[in-house]
């Protein structure tokens, strides 16, 4: 899982793997312990309403993985994009009638074209009307672009 931050430092964005969960569903236990706080408070005002601001966390690996190639250097050392050249998935609509494109639960990793414009993990290119067509619930991880 990916813990965002809660403070003013954007830096403090946390990987963890979860290794438990409570039998009432209620509590994880972490592979180790987070290094910063994440704050979870709810702030109510004078006419009663009320805001929750609690730390996002985000599912990182999926059952579905479409990933990129990772290239070794010149070292030997693996690289993340050692050339930052990754797949990338093109949504084109072809003639009058578009085909709706679901892509769901799907984690997507060292994808998408440094300093190419449209090179994108996921794109939508020129689609026009896409109705029905979504990306939900899907990790993107390590992209390029």
């Amino acid at each position: 899982i990916v813990i965002a931050p809660t403070g003013k430092d954007g830096n403090e964005t946390e990987v963890r793997t979860i290794q438990s969960v409570s039998a009432d569903g209620l509590e994880l236990t972490l592979d180790t312990p987070l290094n910063h706080t994440h704050h979870g408070v709810t702030e109510v005002f004078e006419d009663g309403q009320f805001i929750e601001m609690r730390a996002e966390v985000g599912l990182l690996t999926h059952n579905v993985v479409v990933e990129g190639q990772l290239l070794q250097s010149t070292n030997g050392y693996e690289r993340l994009g050692a050339d930052q050249y990754g797949a990338h998935i093109l949504i084109h609509r072809q003639g009058s009638h578009p085909t709706p494109i679901r892509i769901e639960h799907t984690e997507v990793r060292n994808m998408g074209q440094a300093f190419r414009l449209g090179r994108y993990a996921i794109h939508f290119h020129l689609s026009a009307d896409m109705s029905g067509s979504y990306v939900r619930r899907c990790a993107i991880r390590h992209s390029f672009n």
